[in-house]
């Protein structure tokens, strides 16, 4: 095999299964003097990490994130019928369903740059949320989308390391 000559430094770093990602940044940030990348173990995926590392570089972005279309399926609605029990247990089998359905988030990306400018999550949300006026005067171009998952890539800008130390 080659010796590989490039200007990328590699290092990986083991933490306890239980860790946060912020904690096991911090355990780190000692080490970090540039730009990093964050990928979580159980991640499966065919991006091609130059890329998302040059659109980063391209917009000098505080963070960049992977994001990837929910396999989430709908709920199938019941069939049509006269009502009564039939179709009390319909909408019985379909809150189940909804119940059962994964959290999903709610991201909202600036249509010109897909710049993340809404991170909500599921869990977060009782029954309604708003979304602010300041938000929406300040990114009026707004795409709310609920079907994005997060990939658990990032790429950060390194000062976030001491940011995060810091905290």
């Amino acid at each position: 095999a080659e010796k590989y000559e490039g200007k990328l430094n590699c290092s990986m770093h083991v933490v306890d299964d239980y860790t946060g990602t912020a904690d096991a940044l911090r355990s780190v940030a000692d080490k970090i003097v540039t730009d990093f990348i964050v990928v979580s173990s159980d991640v499966l995926s065919n991006i091609e990490l130059l890329y998302m590392a040059d659109t980063h570089r391209m917009h000098d972005s505080v963070a960049t994130v992977l994001l990837a279309n929910s396999t989430l399926t709908t709920a199938v609605p019941a069939k049509k019928g006269k009502g009564g029990k039939n179709k009390k247990a319909a909408a019985a089998k379909l809150d189940a369903k909804k119940q059962s359905l994964p959290e999903c988030n709610f991201i909202g990306l600036e249509q010109d740059t897909n710049r993340v400018v809404l991170y909500k999550s599921k869990a977060d949300i009782e029954d309604t949320f708003c979304v602010g006026k300041w938000l929406l005067g300040t990114f009026p171009r707004m795409t709310l989308h609920s079907r994005l998952e997060d990939a658990h890539v990032y790429i950060f800008a390194h000062w976030v390391a001491t940011v995060i130390k810091e905290d």
